[in-house]
């Protein structure tokens, strides 16, 4: 499976899934320019990063998603596939505001990755900030 395939089945279906462009005011922005580039010197930059996701509500962008892929070796071949690493939400108040952090666990090495923190928008969660609306 290449990346546009892995991107097709197995993460495209998840910001929708969990309410991301389905909500009205809500929108889902893929491969969009989060900076310009490094500066390099004499007037020039790197190229530019794009986060694979942004999510908007109601103009505000509230959070960058970047998609976590990982190497799988095949039993049947010596062939390397991707496929996505899971996510968890861990949340928790910070300040007396909701917090959001999504980390992504690797279960045979039990790593943790950070993926992106967020402030959860109380128009899109419950009174607790742990239930979409």
């Amino acid at each position: 499976m290449n990346k546009a395939e892995t991107r097709a089945e197995h993460i495209d279906p998840a910001p929708p899934a969990a309410g991301w462009g389905v909500v009205d005011g809500s929108r889902i922005r893929r491969e969009y320019g989060i900076s310009p580039g490094r500066l390099e010197g004499h007037g020039r930059r790197s190229k530019p990063l794009p986060a694979d996701y942004i999510l908007e509500y109601r103009d505000p962008k509230l959070a960058i998603v970047e998609a976590s892929i990982r190497p799988t070796s095949s039993t049947s071949s010596s062939s390397t596939t991707t496929r996505p690493t899971p996510a968890r939400c861990c949340w928790d108040f910070v300040e007396g505001l909701p917090l959001h952090v999504i980390v992504a666990r690797e279960d045979e090495t039990a790593d943790c990755y950070l993926v992106t923190v967020y402030r959860p928008d109380p128009a899109l969660r419950d009174r607790d900030f742990r239930t979409r609306r």
